[in-house]
């Protein structure tokens, strides 16, 4: 998957339309708590990688995530 396609995904996921690179959560509209978890276990379903607990408050931006799953093979280095 390449970086654009999953800015889409993530927006899909989160049910937010025109998301950017900045967005994050508090500061996008609808990126919620409950939002997030929803997103985080979704990503890893669809994108075979398992975020440890405890990294989950900290991938709180789309930049964030961007880089951990290219970090962890998911996503292409665009």
């Amino acid at each position: 998957m390449n970086p654009e396609d999953f800015l889409r995904l993530v927006g899909d996921l989160l049910k937010v339309s025109n998301l950017t690179e900045d967005a994050a959560m508090g500061e996008t509209s609808g990126w919620d708590s409950m939002r997030h978890l929803d997103m985080i276990f979704a990503l890893e379903e669809k994108l075979g990688a398992s975020i440890p607990p405890d990294m989950m408050g900290e991938l709180v931006s789309f930049k964030s995530l961007l880089a951990y799953f290219q970090q962890h093979g998911a996503v292409a280095h665009g």
